[in-house]
C-alpha cells in the first residue's frame, strides 16, 4: 500500500519538522533562515529510506535515525540551522503526528469511497424498491419485502458508517505536540500557539494538550476502520448467500472461475471483506489492550501500534474498493426474486393471518388452525388450502384472503420505508 510505504512515512515526517520550524521562526523561537534550511531538505532516493528504517532497529524508533539523517543533510551547506532540527520536540510529537497524518489520508479516502458506494446503493434501493423477494431470518424465509428495502437499509448503514469516519477524521485525529515528557517546555510561553499553527498546516485537529500517553484517539479511529469493514462484511455475507445457485437473485458483473469445474461461476468481490472483518477485529482487540500506556511514554505497547494500524488501514481500504467493484457491477436477477417469492404460496402471511383471525375467533384457536394448515401435506401451496378451509373463509372473507396471500401489504409497507430510509439519508447529508 503506497500510503504506508517508506517514503510516504518518511514525507510525513519532513511535513512534520517542516511545519514545526516554520511555526517557531514565525514566533522568533528559531531564526528564519533555520526554518528556510530545513524545509529545503528533499530526500527521493530509496537507499535514505532504507538507511532510516534499518537504523531504527538499533534506536528504537524511527525517528532518532530521521532526526540524525536530517541533521547530516544540513551540515554541509546550512550548518546554522542544525541545532534547530526538532527543536524542543521529542519522538513521539514526530511519530504520533505523522500516524495521524497517515489515519488523514486513510479517512480522507474512505469518506470519499464511502460516499461513492452510498450512491451506488441509493440508485439501486430506487430502482428495485418495488421488486418483491424473500426476507430471510436465521438463514430461512420469514416475510416478504422488497429489494429495495434491503439496499436501502445497506445505504442507511454505509451513510452512517461515512458520517462517523468524517467526524473522526476532523474531531480525533489530533496533531501530538509535547516535548520531552508532555509539558512544552522548551517552547514555552509559544507551547500551544505552535500546536495549534502545527494543527493548522497539518490539516489535523488542536487537541488542546498533549495526547501522548493517552491512546483513546487511536482506539477511536480503529473502532471507526472496524465499524466500516462491519458494514461492508454484511452487504458481502447478503449478497454472497443471494448469489447460491439455489437463489440465483444477485449475480457478480464478473465472475471468478474454478480451476477444476468448468460450470462454477465463483464469487470475488465479495470475499475480501468477508476475510478481512475477523483480522480487523482481531486487531481491534489488540488496539483496546495496548489503552494501558504506562507513565508518559510506553514501552511496547506505543511500538505495536505501528504494525497494527497500518494493517487495518490497508484491510479497511481494500475492503471498500471490492464493495464498489460488486456494487458498480451487481446484476440483479428481479424475475428470481420474484419467482422465489411465488414458490412460497402464501406461507409467508402466518403471522398476519394469525392476527386476522385471533379478531375474530380465540386466539388459541387462531394458533391451531394456521398450524394445521401449515403441517396439511398440500402440493399446490398454503394459501390454496387457506381458501378451501370454510372456518378460514367464514372468519376472515374470501377477498381478504386473497390480498393477504398476495403480499400485498408487506410489499406496500416495504416500500414505503424503503422511502423513509431514502429521505432520511438526503435529509441528513
Amino acid at each position: 500500500d503506497n500510503l504506508w510505504s517508506e517514503k510516504e512515512r518518511i514525507n510525513r515526517m519532513l511535513a512534520f519538522e517542516r511545519c514545526l520550524a516554520n511555526g517557531q521562526a514565525d514566533i522568533g523561537i528559531i531564526p528564519l533562515e533555520s526554518a528556510t534550511a530545513i524545509n529545503s531538505v528533499e530526500w527521493d532516493t530509496a537507499d535514505t529510506f532504507t538507511h532510516i528504517f534499518e537504523q531504527s532497529k538499533t534506536s528504537g524508533n524511527p525517528a532518532i535515525p530521521f532526526i540524525e539523517s536530517l541533521k547530516l543533510s544540513l551540515a554541509s551547506q546550512h550548518p546554522f540551522a542544525v541545532p534547530h532540527v526538532h527543536f524542543g520536540a521529542t519522538s513521539q510529537d514526530l511519530l504520533d503526528t505523522s500516524m495521524m497524518l497517515a489515519l488523514a489520508a486513510t479517512f480522507d479516502q474512505m469518506y470519499s469511497n464511502l460516499l461513492d458506494i452510498e450512491n451506488l446503493l441509493t440508485d439501486l434501493s430506487e430502482r428495485h424498491k418495488s421488486t418483491p423477494m424473500i426476507g430471510r431470518t436465521l438463514h430461512q424465509q420469514a416475510a416478504p419485502i422488497t429489494f429495495g428495502l434491503k439496499a436501502a437499509k445497506w445505504a442507511m448503514a454505509i451513510h452512517e458508517a461515512a458520517q462517523k469516519t468524517k467526524r473522526t477524521r476532523y474531531e480525533t485525529l489530533a496533531v501530538q505536540l509535547g516535548g520531552p515528557a508532555g509539558t512544552l517546555t522548551p517552547m514555552q510561553p509559544h507551547g500551544t500557539q505552535i500546536r495549534s499553527f502545527l494543527a493548522s498546516q497539518l490539516n489535523l485537529s488542536d487537541p488542546g494538550y498533549s495526547w501522548h500517553a493517552d491512546r483513546s484517539r487511536i482506539l477511536t479511529a480503529c473502532a471507526t476502520m472496524a465499524q466500516v469493514a462491519g458494514i461492508l462484511a454484511k452487504i458481502s455475507n447478503d449478497c454472497l448467500l443471494m448469489m447460491q445457485n439455489e437463489l440465483d437473485e444477485i449475480r457478480e458483473g464478473k465472475p471468478g472461475g474454478s480451476s477444476s469445474m468448468p460450470h462454477k461461476q465463483n464469487p470475488v468481490c465479495t470475499l475480501i471483506p468477508l476475510a478481512v472483518l475477523p483480522i480487523i477485529s482481531a486487531h481491534l482487540s489488540t488496539i483496546a489492550s495496548l489503552q494501558g500506556h504506562p507513565q508518559e511514554r510506553s514501552a511496547g505497547e506505543w511500538h505495536a501500534e505501528w504494525i497494527i494500524i497500518p494493517s487495518i488501514s490497508s484491510l479497511t481500504l481494500s475492503a471498500i474498493e471490492q464493495t464498489h467493484l460488486l456494487l458498480s457491477e451487481l446484476q440483479v436477477n428481479d424475475s428470481r426474486m420474484a419467482k422465489n417469492l411465488e414458490n412460497t404460496k402464501g406461507s409467508l402471511a402466518t403471522s398476519e393471518l394469525k392476527n386476522l383471525i385471533s379478531s375474530t375467533i380465540s386466539a388459541k384457536r387462531s394458533t391451531e388452525l394456521v398450524a394445521m394448515l401449515l403441517e396439511e401435506d398440500n402440493t399446490e401451496g398454503f394459501s390454496i388450502a387457506a381458501l378451501a378451509n370454510s372456518e378460514l373463509v367464514t372468519a376472515v372473507g374470501k377477498e381478504e384472503l386473497q390480498t393477504l396471500f398476495s403480499y400485498r401489504n408487506y410489499l406496500k409497507e416495504s416500500e414505503q420505508e424503503t422511502n423513509r430510509i431514502l429521505k432520511e439519508i438526503k435529509t441528513i447529508s
